[in-house]
């Protein structure tokens, strides 16, 4: 994933979709640890940690004309 796209990710992200995350968050924390092992809790800790989102996303190739 590039630089300039995860940056255009961070700011596309508003504020509603961070309270979401931290929802998700939330809810995987009230489960067994067992049950944390998944892409979901391991994304909503890192964005709610003000990290970058772990999920690897297909490369973008811009047709060139």
């Amino acid at each position: 994933m590039t630089l300039l796209f995860k940056k255009l990710l961070a700011i596309i992200m508003d504020k509603d979709e961070k309270q979401n995350w931290q929802k998700i968050k939330e809810h995987f924390e009230s489960l067994p640890e067992h049950k944390r092992d998944n892409m979901f809790y391991k994304r909503a800790v890192a964005i709610c940690g003000g990290e970058d989102d772990p999920i690897e996303l297909p490369e973008i190739e811009e047709n060139k004309a």
